[in-house]
């Protein structure tokens, strides 16, 4: 399910996903409530659009020929709904059953259901190719929004323009065009902004790029290393991680691959590190290092700031994990060293549902662990 920024920036959309989200159950649970609560919010939040045209229908069809019934469809009922679509796009669904109503005001009576006797893809034709001239209500709603569109680009000094720059949910859209993709840009803007307590934003990516030797680190005397990753299939969303323990000879102790189902990338990369950490206790494990090649994720861990993270429950347990009497430490590690855990989650795509534990290695994975135990180096390229 997909949303758009302006429905995540509404005050009354935030309750409904705490609602959602803080009640006890499984995951696939918590999603069913989340889509069911959605649902409600998305037809009560516009629901003042239906109330004013049925109250407008019970007073005057009754009255009108076809001809004026025609005429009320196209002029009236099609311009209730303009005010609301110049500032959101409206879900589908929504215009969907706008449209519904226009071919109930034209072909019923009274309380009696007519035929609907022309198609309604004949009707939305212009006058001069033989339809009645209907809006398609879904493309009149994309156009009301490029014309916003087109003003934010040729009137840059307009009030209205520089109001709208100045509080699109707290991103610097113009900073973020600079240095990305147009279609990036969307992705980013469709998330709410964090407003306080993290600072002021700044870049981590820019300036010339450079590459370096980098290798996996052996842990020290008494401590047990846990590489873990997270992986997704783009064509299908169906995301799983994997973990590899290992000593400070780089020795296999232990691995494993979860096929998670249908999720994100970054919440397979939480799920795998609380799963690395249960196993860690369960093995009575008293010196554990968790490296993940996910910054945001390790650095939300070791700040310990996370009350506004879209996955704050998740970061919460892991946190929960650190009072216990033991030592952990979190680090990062690029992509290219954690080259055993990422074999590991990759191969949970090809695993049934479920957590698959690993007692020897993948005979395929052999190649990176004899690899890291070498302290072959790899080439990573970054942006100083």
């Amino acid at each position: 399910m997909a949303f758009l920024a302006p429905s995540l920036a509404d005050a009354s959309f935030k309750n409904v996903a705490e609602e959602a989200w803080h009640i006890d159950g499984h995951w696939n649970c918590r999603v069913r409530n989340f889509q069911e609560k959605v649902l409600a919010w998305n037809a009560n939040h516009f629901g003042n659009i239906f109330h004013r045209k049925r109250r407008l229908l019970a007073r005057i069809e009754d009255c009108l020929a076809f001809v004026g019934r025609v005429t009320l469809a196209k002029s009236v009922l099609a311009a209730l709904p303009t005010y609301t679509m110049q500032t959101m796009l409206l879900p589908t669904s929504i215009c969907n059953k706008l449209e519904g109503m226009q071919r109930d005001v034209i072909w019923n009576s009274g309380n009696q259901r007519g035929w609907h006797s022309i198609a309604w893809e004949v009707i939305r034709k212009p006058l001069q190719h033989g339809g009645l001239g209907f809006k398609s209500l879904h493309d009149f709603n994309k156009a009301l929004l490029m014309k916003i569109g087109w003003g934010l680009l040729n009137e840059p000094n307009a009030y209205w323009v520089q109001v709208l720059k100045n509080s699109n949910l707290g991103w610097n859209v113009q900073l973020l065009r600079s240095y990305l993709t147009e279609e990036v840009v969307l992705e980013i803007l469709g998330y709410p902004h964090l407003q306080d307590g993290y600072g002021d934003d700044k870049f981590v990516w820019g300036g010339r790029r450079v590459e370096k030797l980098v290798r996996w680190c052996f842990p020290d005397v008494g401590w047990i290393k846990i590489n873990v990753d997270g992986s997704v299939k783009s064509t299908s969303n169906h995301v799983g991680c994997g973990g590899v323990l290992r000593d400070h000879n780089g020795i296999w102790l232990g691995g494993f691959s979860f096929n998670i189902g249908s999720s994100s990338v970054l919440m397979a990369e939480r799920r795998g590190i609380i799963l690395a950490l249960h196993i860690a206790w369960e093995r009575g494990l008293l010196k554990v290092w968790i490296e993940s090649d996910s910054l945001a994720a390790m650095d939300l861990i070791n700040k310990g700031e996370f009350l506004k993270h879209p996955y704050a429950y998740v970061l919460n347990q892991i946190n929960s994990w650190k009072s216990k009497p033991w030592e952990l430490k979190f680090s990062h590690i690029v992509k290219e060293c954690n080259s055993v855990a990422d074999f590991l989650a990759n191969k949970a795509h090809s695993m049934p549902l479920g957590l698959h534990m690993w007692v020897n290695p993948p005979w395929d994975c052999n190649n990176f662990l004899l690899g890291d135990r070498l302290s072959v180096f790899h080439c990573h390229s970054s942006l100083l």
